[in-house]
């Protein structure tokens, strides 16, 4: 039927020649498409939906009708990343509508679990109970309990199962009120809602050798309503709101059964299972998901005008997070309520935080050559969450360990202060500013840090319609003691020996010197010519930072050129290089107690090279009614894991991992579009999108390594062609 009316179109007038066709108030588009390939692929289809068949690209209905000013317009209707716009408006009021579908395709493997009720993840008991009988055989014999003999048996496990696709839909809508009662005055309503459906990866384990990646079921929403009010005057503005925000997980918790154990036991060291001297764990795990929660939060502001051309402006919100769901108790093993009796969690944590944030900002223009800037904003984040003593940690729901523990509520306090200052030197502008932050903290290694950072700024024009902006920034962030111990043992109720490298640092507290340059520069030395060119440069280092992140760099520099001459085409190229590397060094202990032998340090510097280069053209084969349009991208990436270990280490393994993270991209796009008459066109357009991967840690792993039952992601390569046939109405 579309192609008989695309054919009728065509035919209705073959010889007219119509001017180009304005912008329209009322547009619809309808099409055909086909895909070849890889079209399943969840590397092709991550963050889009490419059909097949009939399509609706897109839609734009607007007009005046009943007394009512109205606009609808849509894309991609009925895709999984459809998206709707709705406005009607009459006198003062305004009501607008949206709804966005937005998928994230994640990947897919095989689990071993089959399909259950939503949370929980089952084995059948017949084939946990002839697993456990067939490990526990092995360990009571002289032959050891290594990889080569539960792999077969993982193999059996995995028969059972199914393959799963992860991913996550998101679907986002909202209905604005908007409301201007007199001239000076607006009021404003506003109801959200997010919700997500699907499964991503997650874990669990039953022991250092016996972890399970699982496909975790997500199914949440999130409410907005909020409303607000703003009065302009003379002298200025205020404005006013209050907005609730409330989470609903539909899933309280995730239950995963073991597929090495049938029954709950325990063991001394039962925690690094199972091996040559016990199986011993629990039958299955339970992980609580993300709390049930609610958020109210009030904001207000002003901004006033004042003389010499100066305005000032404030604003301060506070708002109420809390939550009480149910807790889930310490353990899953029943082997383990004996030590685990003494605990007496309350119902709910009854979890509690409070914010609160002011920001007031002051710029000045005295006169032309001369503007001022200053800003101080403060944002605390008060944990109110009461402390609850646990009588000890079951590791891995494996082992008791009865060291008391208590949650820890963490609460920070920044307080920013920025000033800056620019003035104009005939046609070049220069510009200076300082800032300082302090950070607070409680239950960190440090309690306060430090942040003062200069800026410096130069911006101008050249010759040939040019412009130039330099910019840098110095940065040092310091503190006045640092305690590696403070944090792990917070959660401590008594004192106990932490084990850490006293020389470690936690990278966003460490002492760090950071530059950051950065130039661009235009130019146009043909009418039709504009040229550009970037570079940036980020260098941090952490000079007091033995152990941890040591350093980080990062360059990016890019060209790109357009083409725009008077008369029938328009051309555009680009080119982007971008390189990030960091180094990073930690001591390896073998032992419970901390290496002291240099030799076993270890270094590690990991790095990403990315080339991207692109080109396109427009062209009107025929003024005013076809145009073509070529496009093409093309984007590598090479990154490096380099890693180094002293010889005569315990252990000295260190090897570099080449394939890291390689991929190799490229698009090629056209489109061919006729207007066959005043108001309609046809188009036809064809892409190629593909892509390589080359990982070492990702590509062509088993579905059951050392230690682990793991989803490995397949299909990170595809190539696909997509073609499509359109036709637009405007009117």
């Amino acid at each position: 039927m579309l192609i008989a009316l695309l054919l009728q179109v065509i035919a209705s007038d073959p010889v007219a020649r119509p001017s180009p066709v304005p912008p329209s108030a009322n547009e619809i588009s309808l099409g055909l498409a086909g895909v070849a390939g890889d079209r399943r692929s969840h590397e092709f289809l991550e963050y889009r939906d490419v059909p097949q068949g009939v399509t609706v690209p897109g839609f734009l209905l607007s007009g005046h009708a009943a007394g009512f000013d109205y606009d609808l317009a849509g894309r991609d209707a009925g895709q999984d990343d459809q998206r709707f716009r709705a406005r009607l408006g009459v006198g003062a009021v305004d009501i607008r509508a949206q709804l966005d579908d937005i998928p994230h395709r994640l990947g897919e493997g095989r689990t071993i679990f089959g399909r259950g009720a939503p949370g929980n993840l089952a084995l059948a008991g017949a084939l946990q109970r002839a697993v456990q009988d067939a490990v526990d055989a092995r360990v009571a014999s002289p032959a050891p309990l290594d990889y080569a003999f539960l792999a077969p048996l993982a193999g059996d496990v995995l028969r059972g199962g199914r393959d799963v696709r992860l991913g996550i839909e998101r679907r986002e809508s909202g209905l604005d009120l908007a409301l201007k009662p007199r001239v000076d005055l607006s009021l404003s309503a506003r109801y959200g809602h997010r919700g997500r459906d699907g499964h991503r990866l997650s874990g669990v384990g039953f022991g250092l050798r016996n972890a399970v990646e699982v496909a975790e079921p997500i199914d949440d929403g999130t409410h907005s309503v909020a409303v607000g009010a703003e009065l302009e005057r003379s002298w200025g503005v205020v404005s006013g709101g209050l907005q609730y925000d409330g989470y609903r997980n539909h899933l309280d918790r995730l239950v995963v059964d073991n597929p090495f154990r049938a029954d709950d036991a325990t063991a001394p060291g039962a925690h690094l299972g199972p091996t040559d001297l016990t199986t011993a764990a629990a039958r299955r795990a339970e992980v609580s998901t993300l709390p049930d929660n609610d958020a109210v939060t009030a904001n207000a502001g002003a901004s006033v005008r004042l003389p010499l051309r100066t305005r000032v402006t404030a604003d301060a919100s506070f708002a109420r997070w809390r939550q009480s769901d149910t807790l889930v108790g310490i353990t899953t093993n029943t082997a383990l309520a004996g030590p685990a009796a003494g605990a007496s969690l309350p119902a709910t944590l009854d979890g509690a935080i409070d914010i609160d944030s002011q920001t007031v900002s002051v710029t000045s223009a005295p006169w032309s050559r001369l503007s001022l800037r200053g800003r101080v904003r403060r944002y605390a984040m008060d944990n109110r969450t009461p402390r609850v003593p646990l009588p000890g940690v079951a590791r891995l729901d494996a082992v008791f360990e009865a060291v008391p523990r208590l949650n820890v509520p963490y609460s920070h306090t920044r307080t920013r202060l920025e000033a800056s200052v620019g003035y104009g030197l005939g046609s070049w502008r220069v510009e200076a500013g300082h800032r300082h932050e302090d950070f607070a903290r409680t239950f960190r290694e440090t309690e306060e840090t430090t942040d003062a950072a200069w800026t410096a700024a130069l911006s101008g024009p050249l010759p040939a319609d040019g412009h130039l902006r330099l910019h840098y920034e110095r940065a040092h962030r310091g503190f006045s003691a640092y305690d590696s111990r403070l944090s792990p043992g917070a959660s401590r109720v008594n004192v106990h020996p932490v084990r850490s490298l006293g020389a470690g640092r936690r990278y966003d507290q460490a002492v760090r010197d950071l530059d950051r340059a950065s130039a661009r520069i235009e130019l146009a030395p043909l009418p039709a010519l504009v040229l550009a060119a970037s570079y940036a440069l980020d260098l941090r280092r952490y000079p007091q930072t033995a152990y941890g992140l040591v350093s980080t760099r990062a360059h990016v520099a890019s060209a790109d050129a357009a083409i725009t001459p008077a008369g029938r085409w328009t051309a555009h190229a680009f080119y982007a290089f971008e390189l990030e590397s960091g180094f990073q060094r930690t001591r390896h202990s073998p032992l419970p107690s901390i290496s002291i032998d240099l030799r076993d340090i270890w270094d590690a510097r990991l790095s990403d090279r990315v080339h991207s280069v692109g080109a396109g053209i427009a062209a009107d084969i025929a003024p005013g009614r076809t145009t073509l349009r070529l496009d093409a991208s093309f984007q590598r990436s090479d990154g490096l894991a380099d890693f180094f270990s002293q010889p005569g280490g315990n252990p000295d393994l260190a090897l570099d991992i080449a394939d890291f993270d390689d991929v190799r991209w490229l698009s090629i796009a056209a489109e061919l579009e006729h207007r066959v008459r005043d108001g309609w066109s046809v188009a036809a357009s064809a892409m190629w999108d593909g892509q390589q991967v080359r990982d070492v840690i990702d590509e062509d792993r088993p579905e059951y390594v050392p230690g682990a039952f793991v989803l490995a992601p397949r299909d990170f390569d595809y190539g696909a062609v997509v073609l499509q046939a359109r036709v637009t109405r405007r009117w």
